[in-house]
């Protein structure tokens, strides 16, 4: 619900994150041995991001991959996708920082 109402901006990416934890939290009273419920995997916010970037919301892309690098370290395509923002965004030297990193990633995970 949060994702589709940050995508519509109906809520900010603050608000987002700030939910985001919230519900990481109920989940891991819920279910303390797995507390990686949100998100369940590394491509369901880069979607979102692709969504927002079709909506032209870099910054909240931006924010969005971030997050999702917190959560998923050795994700080369959250990496990929990141420079592809920072390249749309005109940062130009976050853009090969981030193509850099997840061409390292490619390799490490025999990609």
């Amino acid at each position: 619900m949060y994702e589709r109402d940050l995508a519509d901006g109906t809520i900010s990416y603050s608000y987002f994150a700030e939910k985001v934890e919230t519900l990481k939290m109920e989940l891991a009273q819920i279910n303390p041995a797995n507390n990686q419920l949100y998100p369940s995997n590394e491509e369901q916010l880069v979607r979102l991001a692709n969504e927002l970037m079709k909506k032209r919301k870099m910054d909240d892309v931006i924010q969005v991959l971030r997050l999702n690098m917190d959560y998923f370290p050795n994700s080369f395509m959250t990496a990929e996708s990141l420079s592809k923002a920072y390249k749309i965004s005109g940062n130009a030297g976050m853009a090969q920082k981030y193509m850099t990193k997840s061409n390292e990633l490619s390799r490490q995970n025999g990609n």
